[in-house]
């Protein structure tokens, strides 16, 4: 299980890189989603 919080993910590319190192079956939770920027 990974998890993060959504003002920790502040450009595309910190979302994008939790992402890819994702493996088939891992989970990621992320925490207050809805602080999360639009830009992400």
């Amino acid at each position: 299980m990974h998890s993060t919080s959504g003002p920790a993910l502040e450009r595309a590319g910190d979302l994008a890189a939790i992402l890819t190192k994702l493996e088939p079956g891992d989970v990621l939770f992320i925490d207050e989603i809805h602080r999360l920027s639009k830009t992400v």
